[in-house]
């Protein structure tokens, strides 16, 4: 494994662990304000980070005219959607759940890498996206009879599954831009795009005064969430979409922390023995996949 991959991996690993905290952000938060307006304070806040990214790179010449335009809308729209399934689904289901059927998307990822983007998927990381998928259902098939499967539970699985494939477009989209696009010029348009459209939103619906406390979750969450998505997106530059799609399973021990910490939810045996299989795919990747064959498409 070159130096590539691993600094490749470290900033998909540490975007994860970002995500992780912004959502508990997020949790607190969209029970009591509209999803629209938690959407733009995560996205205008999340200017603050990206604005510093781009100082630092002295890119402001070239952030603000992308090479492919279209494609760029194209992603940001996809990201956009997915951003408010993605909050109105903590709604009704907790963390951990999310998580889980958030690894729909490095599946999806994984997949969809291997027609649009002609990567190369090798057996080691099959492996690893098997067992993550097989951990999956290990968690979720032992659980359906236990669950209270009321209408607004049945909604927040929905807006969850929507939000895996929505995202895994995103992804692969962003990963097809990478070779043209710096980091910053996907995050900035994102952000720019998530908040004139929730402040829209926002708009019609109308706007809910904040608590100091409140207004520190909601700016919070935009701070972390930039940050996590230079971090993503420029994880892109250095490792294959299919092998990164493997280190977002460390996500759902980072789930068990913040759903135990900050919400006092234990997840029961079951649940344990399904994070050590899902942990250890990608372990496995990241030990095993010594040597990646990239094929990118040419644009």
């Amino acid at each position: 494994m070159n130096q590539e991959d691993h600094l490749g991996m470290i900033l998909r690993v540490g975007a994860t662990l970002l995500f992780t905290l912004m959502v508990v952000c997020i949790k607190y938060t969209t029970v009591e304000f509209p999803v629209s307006q938690v959407v733009f304070f995560r996205s205008f806040f999340a200017l603050i980070p990206l604005l510093v990214f781009v100082f630092l790179c002295k890119e402001f010449k070239t952030v603000l005219k992308p090479q492919k335009p279209f494609s760029v809308a194209m992603m940001c729209a996809m990201a956009c959607m997915a951003t408010f399934t993605s909050f109105l689904s903590l709604r009704y289901i907790n963390i951990a759940e999310s998580t889980i059927i958030g690894y729909l998307t490095p599946i999806m990822t994984a997949v969809l890498a291997i027609f649009i983007l002609k990567e190369a998927v090798n057996r080691v990381r099959w492996i690893s996206i098997i067992l993550g998928f097989v951990g999956i259902l290990i968690l979720i098939i032992p659980g359906i009879d236990r669950v209270n499967l009321d209408g607004l539970y049945l909604y927040g699985i929905g807006l969850a599954v929507v939000t895996a494939i929505l995202t895994a477009g995103s992804k692969i989209q962003a990963k097809f831009l990478s070779s043209n696009e710096s980091a910053a010029t996907m995050a900035l348009y994102f952000a720019l795009t998530c908040s004139a459209f929730a402040a829209f939103i926002g708009f019609m619906e109308g706007w809910l005064i904040a608590s100091i406390q409140q207004i520190c979750l909601l700016v919070g969450a935009g701070i972390l969430g930039g940050t996590a998505h230079i971090m993503m997106y420029s994880a892109f530059k250095y490792s294959d979409a299919s092998k990164l799609a493997g280190l977002e399973f460390l996500g759902l021990p980072f789930s068990i922390i913040a759903d135990f910490v900050f919400f006092n939810i234990i997840p029961d045996g079951v649940f344990y023995f399904s994070a050590a299989l899902i942990l250890s795919s990608s372990i496995y990747l990241a030990v095993f996949d010594r040597h990646p064959q990239k094929k990118h498409v040419q644009s």
